[in-house]
């Protein structure tokens, strides 16, 4: 069956228009859940739910009325979720919230495909496969936050005597007066204490601290090396796109790879809980989807002042660690 040219046009120029308008709601949500991971006042949370609720549900309406039910069933999944979370104050280091999370990235990468893809007709299939895998894979990650937090609740009151010593141990990480710094480690010097008491479950709790804090030192040795890594690839790219033609097709795909890297960096700082650099690179991003999509031109001297401050980007990792 023969296509109508006028159609297709108009068929992409409304799809364009969608990426758009939903890129723009995920930048929303993106901002707005760095903002509740800053963990701010009470009255101000219930402002930023609201911030998320709206943009997940204007997305879902708009999927809904250009056609996209991949995407509009993947942030229908969301939706119910967040509500849940919103009603029962749910802390932002909850499974649910990385379920949240999980979902938003999933969303956001769909997104992107239909953003970047030079036909958006011709994606289409490939979208609804990919979503669909997406929903399904953020439906079972909802599941098993809800067990875990069930589980969480059940064993609250056998741990009770534990989370006072956690705390204790986190109590060493706080500032001390320059007169009592020394070289050893009281941390470590705690846990030697630890497992030399007689209590059996108090030695098994030292063991098990210690093996997440070898845990945890590991992950920061490859936060830093991937900190390292996409630093240095942005930072080419970045001058890639200062000198390159503007609106030429290089300097585009220049721009998806650096977006490509940022996102890449943003999550591994979340995941590292480094606030500094994830707001640094959401302004980042920002930047580069205004001068991507919306052909916003930036003064020279904002873009050398941004590419100066990627330079420090690695810096900036290790004050996090």
């Amino acid at each position: 069956m023969a296509t109508n040219p006028v159609e297709d046009e108009f068929q992409e120029e409304v799809l364009r228009l969608f990426a758009l308008e939903a890129l723009e709601w995920i930048r929303q949500v993106k901002a707005a859940l760095l903002e509740l991971e800053g963990a701010p006042a009470q009255e101000r949370i219930q402002t930023l739910y609201d911030v998320i609720l709206r943009s997940l549900t204007n997305l879902k309406g708009s999927a809904a009325t250009v056609e996209l039910p991949c995407i509009e069933n993947l942030t229908f999944t969301l939706v119910p979720l967040l509500q849940r979370m919103q009603g029962k104050k749910m802390s932002t280091t909850s499974p649910q919230y990385a379920a949240l999370r999980q979902g938003l990235e999933a969303l956001s990468s769909a997104i992107q495909m239909l953003s970047i893809a030079e036909t958006k007709t011709a994606v289409m299939a490939e979208l609804e496969s990919i979503s669909r895998r997406q929903a399904e894979a953020v439906q079972a990650a909802i599941v098993s936050a809800d067990a875990k937090t069930a589980g969480a609740a059940a064993e609250d009151a056998a741990t009770s005597q534990q989370g006072a010593l956690i705390e204790a141990l986190m109590a060493l990480k706080r500032p001390r007066s320059p007169a009592l710094e020394h070289s050893r480690s009281l941390v470590e010097g705690v846990l030697r204490k630890i497992h030399g008491a007689d209590n059996q479950e108090t030695k098994a709790l030292a063991t098990a601290i210690k093996r997440m804090m070898q845990e945890l030192e590991a992950l920061d040795v490859r936060f830093l090396e991937e900190a390292r890594q996409r630093a240095t690839a942005i930072g080419k790219l970045l001058s890639g796109i200062k000198n390159g033609a503007v609106d030429s097709p290089v300097q585009k795909k220049t721009i998806e790879k650096a977006l490509h890297e940022i996102a890449l960096l943003h999550e591994a700082s979340r995941t590292a809980d480094a606030g500094g650099m994830e707001m640094f690179l959401h302004g980042l991003e920002s930047l580069l989807l205004d001068l991507h999509y919306k052909r916003i031109k930036i003064p020279p001297q904002k873009f050398q002042t941004v590419t100066s401050r990627v330079d420090t980007l690695l810096s900036m990792a290790q004050r996090y660690v």
